[in-house]
Order: structure tokens, then sequence, then C-alpha cells
């Protein structure tokens, strides 16, 4: 049976066929993504069944995934059918047949599209708009003197923009005829106006397909398609090069302790000759047996990362030269495998084990003749823990937008899930609420002074009192106090979620339980624990720093798998305060000593520091917005409350990235992300 062709050629073009190599005609897609010549896949098909004799199943040429020979889902029938007819059933892969006509246009030599339905030959220096054809003179002449395409815009060639050809039309598949303008968002369905008036004309919204797909470009799923590809290729590549490392040094190994066997074998006479040829079988058995078993997973793992590539090839193309439609069918087509490739991923990961050859014959030889009979080799396995996560740390930056001067200093500051800036005014005894251009919208008088504020980002702002010791619950939205929790006195900070509540005190850290007021952890003892007042909270569990080094311990009760405990540090920090965390897991930290804010990746294995110093003094107090937007810094002391809007470019490393506004600038070069990928990936483990 064939190997898997080279993903790399299909990746190079993809309207060239991965079988024949040549341009392709008349392609058809397969569940799979992978696209191939109509009559290329049916020999395929056919060349298939008659060598492995399985009339039932196919294997795709390029990444080996199983299919079967059934009929589409829908029809009356979902009985097995023969290669051929299977094929017949596969869809037009209609990127493929834009990206040939986009070809046509750019070729030096254009043929009428018309003439070429007649199998005849004819120049073309026309182009009709509304059909989206190549027209010679004569096929102008008919197309023109027609009565259903009199009214079609039809131009010179060489008067039309690059932009104009490239907005293809696509007819309805139901409506010959009729072009694909409008999307159903109910149904999820690209529609033409007679769609619309017969079938969806009780739906509640229909958008234009430009707007539709502006919409879709505009949103977070392409950028989480992207990701999602990307750390799944990641993790593929980390795998895939664990296993060729551990086959190199299984075959090491093997070689140590077979010229280990070879001193024994000159020691030792007779029996020793025949124990040694025994074992050194046995070890060829199992160098075999690894090498199959390490070929075998490679393998898989080239073949899932071919089929990344090539849905990363297919989202590159459609961004950079498809329709609007082609986007749209494109991203839902996508949006069904990401998934696929996590599940895959996931498998391989929780199902890695490290296997190391051991030999007791060193052991045994000063008890010859006790050992000849236990001299023996095995294979050990264990599961290593090394989390396989996707590190990419955004590239950011921080722009001034505004910022809230208080007379004395003492001020905290937080969010609302709302996007309003509270601030806890300590020597006036109030909250005031501003705008996120810092103008002041209201003033909340208190009975003291509020030490501490934290939003716990669902329509409350917790209120320290440190000398009463106690929490008030203040409604976001109302400005009433709700609820009070009763905690320890003299308490420095505070953060919470929907669930817990964390307070820090000068040398302990409470975490409790919000809706019960009950005590489930505390932590303790650690050195430095007392020169911060700051902790934060996510869903997981809660940070807070010592100095020069961060603590994360998750929340009790957590699932097995994701209990843990988790220590930051860097040869940069100095004194760090406060941090936050964005929903990435990335962290940010401000540096009281060093006068600077940082971001660090979520495994700790990358981290930069802002350019922002000229403004920082002393910087302490973070706060994130609830959409990532926006970060709130309390600088010298909390005298002045610094909004700052967090601007995205990329990710640390990564040249090019998905855009957060312009479709057509989704993704850049993907052939630099992959030369650089590896670099970007750090592993904790055995």
């Amino acid at each position: 049976m064939a190997s898997p062709i080279n993903p790399e050629i299909s990746n190079a073009d993809l309207t060239t066929c991965p079988i024949c190599l040549e341009q392709m005609k008349v392609p058809k897609c397969l569940p799979c993504l992978h696209s191939f010549c109509e009559t290329c896949i049916v020999a395929y098909c056919e060349h298939f069944t008659a060598a492995s004799g399985n009339q039932q199943t196919l294997e795709c040429p390029v990444c080996r995934s199983v299919l079967n020979y059934t009929k589409p889902k829908g029809t009356s029938e979902t009985l097995l059918v023969s290669p051929e007819k299977w094929v017949q059933t596969l869809p037009l892969n209609f990127l493929i047949v834009e990206l040939l006509e986009r070809k046509q246009f750019e070729s030096t030599n254009k043929m009428c599209f018309s003439c070429e339905r007649l199998g005849e030959k004819s120049g073309a220096n026309n182009f009709c708009k509304d059909c989206g054809e190549l027209l010679c003179e004569m096929c102008t002449k008919y197309h023109r003197a027609n009565k259903l395409t009199a009214t079609h815009n039809i131009h010179l060639f060489t008067e039309l923009s690059r932009d104009e050809l490239k907005n293809f039309k696509q007819c309805c598949n139901w409506h010959p005829g009729e072009m694909l303008k409008l999307y159903c968002c109910d149904h999820e369905i690209e529609c033409c106006s007679l769609c619309v008036s017969v079938d969806h004309r009780r739906c509640a919204t229909v958008k234009t397909i430009e707007i539709a797909a502006k919409d879709i470009c505009q949103s977070d799923l392409p950028k989480n398609i992207k990701e999602t590809l990307v750390c799944s290729k990641q993790k593929l590549k980390i795998l895939r090069e664990r296993f060729i490392e551990d086959s190199k040094k299984f075959e090491d190994q093997v070689l140590s302790i077979v010229e280990e066997l070879n001193d024994f074998r000159r020691d030792i006479k007779t029996k020793v000759d025949i124990i040694s040829d025994k074992l050194t079988a046995e070890l060829t058995q199992f160098s075999e047996n690894s090498e199959r078993k390490y070929s075998t997973k490679v393998k898989e793992l080239d073949d899932r990362i071919a089929v990344i590539d090539n849905e990363l090839s297919i989202f590159t193309t459609v961004f950079e030269k498809a329709s609007n439609v082609q986007i749209m069918a494109t991203m839902k087509e996508l949006g069904k495998k990401s998934p696929l490739h996590t599940t895959f991923t996931n498998h391989f990961t929780n199902t890695y084990f490290h296997s190391h050859l051991t030999s007791t014959v060193s052991k045994e030889l000063d008890k010859i003749n006790n050992a000849l009979e236990k001299c023996m080799v095995s294979t050990v396995s264990q599961q290593c823990e090394f989390p396989l996560t996707c590190n990419l740390l955004p590239s950011v930056k921080l722009k001034l937008i505004s910022e809230i001067k208080k007379e004395k200093r003492n001020n905290e500051a937080c969010f609302s899930s709302n996007g309003y800036i509270f601030v806890a005014d300590f020597y006036s005894k109030c909250i005031e609420v501003y705008s996120i251009d810092s103008t002041k919208l209201i003033t909340l008088q208190l009975q003291y002074s509020p030490y501490d504020l934290a939003s716990d980002g669902h329509g409350y702002i917790a209120l320290l009192n440190d000398m009463d010791g106690s929490i008030e619950f203040l409604n976001e939205n109302t400005l009433i106090i709700e609820q009070k929790l009763s905690i320890n006195k003299n308490s420095d900070g505070i953060s919470l979620n929907e669930n817990f509540l964390v307070v820090r005190q000068e040398k302990t850290i409470e975490c409790y339980d919000r809706l019960k007021g009950t005590l489930c952890t505390k932590v303790e003892g650690l050195p430095g624990l007392e020169n911060s007042s700051y902790v934060h909270v996510n869903k997981k569990g809660f940070y807070f720093s010592c100095g020069d080094i961060i603590y994360f311990k998750t929340f009790p009760d957590l699932p097995e798998g994701e209990s843990d405990s988790f220590i930051y540090t860097d040869h940069t920090f100095e004194g760090v305060e406060a941090v936050e965390t964005d929903d990435k897991g990335n962290v940010y930290y401000s540096d009281y000593e060093a006068d600077k804010i940082g971001l660090m990746s979520c495994d700790g294995s990358k981290s930069y520091a802002f350019d922002v110093h000229e403004e920082l003094i002393r910087p302490m107090g973070l706060c994130l917005s609830k959409d990532q937007k926006y970060l709130l810094v309390t600088n010298d002391m909390g005298s002045t409350i610094y909004v700052y809007e967090i601007e995205k470019d990329g990710y640390l490393g990564v040249e090019a990235d998905v855009s957060e506004n312009v479709g057509a600038q989704l993704i850049g070069e993907i052939e630099k992300i992959k030369a650089i990928i590896l670099s970007m990936v750090h592993v904790h483990g055995n």
C-alpha cells in the first residue's frame, strides 16, 4: 500500500492535485477537507479497494483518515455504494473552482468561459460582472442579445480593478441562475432572494452576505479556529519529537546493554554465551517492536499535522483570495474540524508514556552462580507529567488614555462588570464612580474608610472595612449594600469571583466560600508574605506575590487533574505587588521596586515589561476590564490612577496574527509562523 503523500505538496498550491500533481479538474472534496481531481480519486478508490480487499472503507491519500463508502446524510438511504458513485456524491470544492477561475483571469492568455464549455478555444477580452465570466467578442454579442442577460454589466477586462475581479458571485444550488446575496442568521445558511422569500420569510434576522461575512471576520471565530489549529499543531509536534527522541534513546540503551553483555561474555564461558545470545535476541526483538511502535505513533502525528497544515492553508487562502460566500462556508467547515484536533491531541497527551530499558546484568555479576538464570531486560513505562499548553504570549502595548488624580494617597480602583471605574477613597470615606475617560459620575458616601475593593465580574463590588473586620457587597447598578461578611480585622487586600472570596492579611491568606461564609483554605508561613497586600482570583484559583516570587494556588475541591500549585519567578523581579490574569492565563504584574508593569506567559516561560516607565512611580494595584481591553494601574501609592488601553499586535515571536477588525488581514504568512513555532513552545515535566 502506498505511503501518505507528502503534505508539503498539497500545501504548496491548493489547486494542484496531490495524486496526479497537475492542476485539478473537477475538484472533489473529501470529508477530511483534502481535495483531488474527480478522475484521480475514483482511480485511487478502485486501486485501494483492489489492493486492500476492503469494499467498505477508504483511506485519504494524504492524511490516512478512514472514510466510509456511504451516501451522504439527508438522502433517503445510507447504504454502502460503489467508490465511483460515492465520489460522485462528494461536494465540489468551490474554493478551488474560484482559484482556478482566478488563475485564468490572471493568465496572459485569457480564454472565453462559454466557448470552453463547448470545447472550443477563443480569446477573451470582456468580463461579465453579474455572471463572473470572461467572454470573447462573439459571446459578448450573444450575451447582450439574450433576454435574460441583456442587462448584465459587461466591461473590458482591462477596465476592472483586482478588487472587482475578486468579488466572484456564487449561484444558489436550489434556484439556478439566482445569486447568493443574503444570509439567514437563524439557520446559518447563505440564501438567494428566492430562498428568503420562500423558505426564510419568517426568520428574524436576514443580512446581506457582505455584512454577514464582515461580522464573521470581526468575530472571535477566525481567531479561535486559528489558535486551535496552531495549538494543536504545536502539541502534536512536541509529541512527535518526544516519540523520535524516545526511539533514539531506546536504541542507545539497547546498544549499551549489548555492550554490557559482551563484557559479560568475555568473563564467563559456555553458559554465559548462551544467556548472552538469548538476551541479545530479546533486545533485537525489543528494538524491532519499539521501532514499529514509535514509527506508528510518529506516522499518526505526521498525518494529523498534515491535516492541520491543509486546514491552515485553506484558512489562509480563503481570507486572501476567496469570496465572502466561501469565507462563510469554509469557516463553518473548519469550525467543525478544530474540536476534533483538540480531542485527538488530548488523547495523545493523556496516553503518552515514556519508556526506557533496564538491565539487571551489572548487579548480578558478583552472584554469577545464582544470576545466570535471572539475567533479563525489560521495558518500564511511566506516564510523563508535562502540561502541553499553547503558550502564545500576546504582544501587547499599553496606551495611556486617561488618568484620575487624587489629592491624597491610599486609593484603590477596579473595573465594574459593566465597564465603569470604581475608586475607593480612603481619606474621604467614599466610593467614586468614573467613566473610562475619567469623568466622575457619582459619589457614594460611606461610614468608614474603604481599604480595598474588588469586582466579582457579575454585578457586585466587594468593599473591605479593615478596622471593623468586614466585607460589604455593593450592587453595581443600584449602589446598595446587599450582603455583609465578617472576616479578621486588619486585613490588607481582597479579590473574589462568584464562588470564592480571598482575603490577604499580614502573614496569611484566607480563602472563603462566598455563599456559605466559611473558611476553605489558608496559606501561611511563606517568606515575604508580609511584603504585599494584593491578591488576585480567577476561575481556578488565586495569585499572590511574595517579593520576587508570584505564587498560584488552586481552589479546594477542583476536579482531579486540575488541582495544582505553581511558582512564577523571573530574574527581573524586584518587588512584585499586584497580579492580574487574562482569559488565557497570562499574568500581568506590577513591580513596585522596579517601577514597571510586565506580562508573563501562563507557564512562566516568557515575559517582558511594558514601555511605560516615564509615567510610572511605584505602581501597585492592577485591574483588567471584563472585556480585557483596558488596564487600571494605581500609581504612586494610589495618588494617580492610570487608565491604559490594551493594544494587541500578534504574539511574542510571531510576525503575523489575526487582526481584531479587518477580516482581510486575519493572518500573515503562515510559513513564517511554522518556521518559528517550536521555539515558542516550552514544556515542563519529566
